[in-house]
């Protein structure tokens, strides 16, 4: 008998970014309730996403909205599962002919589609993505999702979209940024950090409440080297972008062993796994009241906590 697949999957941190218009063009997204109903009226078909490449016409779709409670009694814990689909609609290719081989355009009915699940760890902000290499391969599927999300949540009269960022390996930024014995440039964009906040970050979310500021665009320099202690701002951060409140990658520049070196990373999200568990999580909306699947939702969250896990937390921002 064949061994059970195992079900691997990518992390990433939802974050709630609003739109550059003015105020009376509608309301900010900023409780679970809100997000939730965001991503109920994502699974649409009204607001699905097509482009077109030299290869192809693509059809990208958000479907199968399910909330699962929280697993243990008084745990508000939930998820969310959603399934992201992107359809072959038009595929460029050759055709053989009675006369030979032509370049042709080929119309598919119905479309196929390649889908990978989508569940989303609503009381910590944090998406688990199942990995599908084909689909993971580059940033277009992000693209979709977030342009989905905007579009469903101008429908309903927010000026707010939901946003997808790569949380990387546990410490590995921080370990960058503590690699180098003088850092003399930080560029990084951090966002606002909700619901989740640790001592290191406090400071530097205080400033930006303070300030009105959601996000922030850093490029830090010194050619004597910046302040590296910890809770200072470069190190508030880097540990505000490990966790996954940031946009885009982060560039460190330094001096090492005399020379310099340059490092851009934070693309990468990373990884986690249930053992043989892939078929079931396929089936998890068609099991949604099983015990089972309160077991295997436990796993995935114990999985995610061990990947990113709460350190020095603080508990939910406002």
């Amino acid at each position: 008998m064949a061994r059970a697949r195992d079900f691997e999957f990518e992390v990433f941190r939802l974050n709630v970014v609003d739109q550059d218009i003015t105020e009376y063009m509608g309301a900010t997204v900023r409780s679970n309730d809100q997000i939730t109903s965001v991503l109920r009226a994502m699974t649409k078909p009204d607001y699905d996403v097509d482009f077109e490449t030299k290869k192809g016409v693509y059809l990208w779709s958000v479907r199968e909205f399910q909330s699962f409670p929280g697993i243990a009694p008084n745990n508000t814990d939930r998820i969310i599962q959603l399934v992201l689909s992107r359809s072959v609609l038009e595929q460029a290719g050759q055709t053989v002919t009675d006369s030979g081989i032509e370049d042709a355009v080929t119309q598919l009915a119905p479309p196929p589609a390649n889908s990978m699940l989508i569940l989303v760890y609503l009381d910590r902000h944090i998406v688990a993505v199942e990995h599908n290499a084909q689909l993971l391969s580059s940033a277009r599927w992000r693209r979709a999702f977030e342009t989905v999300s905007r579009r469903a949540a101008q429908a309903m009269d927010f000026r707010s979209q939901l946003a997808l960022e790569p949380i990387p390996e546990q410490k590995k930024l921080l370990e960058i940024f503590r690699s180098f014995p003088k850092l003399i440039r930080l560029r990084l964009k951090v966002r606002l950090p909700n619901p989740e906040l640790s001592r290191h970050t406090k400071r530097l979310y205080d400033d930006l409440c303070q300030g009105g500021i959601r996000e922030y665009t850093q490029d830090m320099r010194n050619s004597s080297g910046l302040n590296t202690e910890d809770g200072a701002l470069p190190h508030a951060s880097v540990a505000l972008a490990e966790a996954g409140y940031k946009d885009g990658p982060v560039t460190f520049v330094g001096v090492k062993g005399g020379q310099k070196e340059r490092v851009v990373t934070g693309k990468q999200a990373a990884r986690g796994n249930l053992d043989g568990l892939r078929d079931y999580m396929r089936g998890l909306k068609d099991n949604a009241r099983a015990k089972e699947t309160r077991m295997v939702l436990d796993s995935l969250m114990k999985e995610i906590d061990r990947i990113a896990p709460r350190e020095d937390h603080l508990g939910p921002t406002q």
